[in-house]
């Protein structure tokens, strides 16, 4: 065993492997875009937004000798605390010896292993609070109808959907769907019919094309699977996004305290990958291999979405 194995050091190369690290099948970034916190606490305040101020008109009539009226806006203010999420895989000497000494590899491999499987986590969580109805006003959470629905050939989800949008108090420029409730809507009849323009009977449309008819800046598809059986139970894979839809409004420049979103992701600092030499695990040691972040997923603004329901 080489002294040089136990002074491995994670490279600038890798780091940035992590920091950039990503799986196109998430869309958990885009559904609830990550925020930089300004100071390296976990320990946060961010503002909870009132949307009914940004529709609230003071009188703006001014007396001869009197003050204007003060335009404000109401926020309640909440503490939030980010959650360290991380994984680590232990490298044995003998797995080192057996790639002739070629640690570097090993611990690239491994950190790409662990980046992978704490992004699923993360997807799973957003997925849940996005698919949960109480982030959401009563009002807005819309259990779609049989006549509505995005799997019955005889229905109009382009009218559904537009006169669901018209309904918000801030109309969304986002949707975020399930694969499955996707792969309906592209198909449907009259989707395909206002792409082409023709009977509706063949074709598949975009997502850039769903955007447009909509009227939005964007479709996110959520693909992830996740295995949901317990320890040592068969391979039992579902899908993190269901047969929902939701709509939410986004604006790029939101963050703690500006701008309006239905919901981001604060990140204390950034993305951590470290390597330890454990002498203690196995019969020649090895290394302890670690990656993770600190975040914690927030709604900001429960008025600035709606969620469909059973779409499908």
């Amino acid at each position: 065993m080489g002294v040089t194995n136990q002074n491995y050091v994670i490279t600038e190369e890798q780091t940035g492997m992590v920091m950039a690290f990503t799986n196109r099948a998430n869309i958990a970034d885009q559904a609830m875009p990550i925020k930089n916190l300004r100071t390296k606490s976990t320990s946060f305040k961010f503002a909870e937004r009132n949307l009914a101020d940004g529709f609230t008109v003071p009188s703006t009539m001014i007396g001869r000798a009197s003050r204007p009226n003060q335009s404000t806006t109401n926020v309640v203010e909440r503490a939030g605390i980010c959650e360290d999420h991380g994984l680590t895989r232990f490298i044995p000497q003998r797995d080192i010896n057996e790639a002739d000494g070629q640690v570097g590899n090993l611990v690239t491999d491994a950190l790409n292993e662990i980046m992978d499987k704490v992004l699923l986590g993360r997807e799973k969580r957003v997925a849940d609070i996005v698919q949960d109805a109480a982030n959401y006003f009563p009002k807005k959470v819309i259990q779609t109808q049989t006549g509505n629905k995005f799997s019955d050939p005889a229905s109009n989800p382009l009218k559904y959907l537009l006169e669901c949008l018209d309904k918000n108090i801030v109309r969304p420029n986002r949707m975020i769907i399930g694969a499955k409730a996707w792969t309906q809507l592209r198909m449907h009849p009259a989707i395909v019919k206002a792409m082409h323009g023709n009977a509706g009977d063949s074709g598949v449309a975009t997502k850039e094309i769903v955007a447009s008819l909509l009227e939005l800046d964007e479709v996110l598809v959520g693909r992830s699977l996740i295995n949901t059986a317990k320890k040592g139970a068969d391979l039992d894979l579902q899908l993190c996004w269901g047969n929902n839809v939701a709509l939410h409004y986004y604006e790029s420049v939101a963050d703690q305290s500006n701008g309006l979103a239905w919901g981001m992701t604060f990140q204390s600092g950034d993305r951590v990958a470290t390597t330890q030499w454990m002498e203690e695990l196995g019969l020649l040691g090895g290394y302890n291999v670690k990656a993770g972040a600190s975040w914690a997923e927030v709604v900001t603004a429960k008025g600035a979405g709606m969620l469909l329901t059973e779409v499908i």
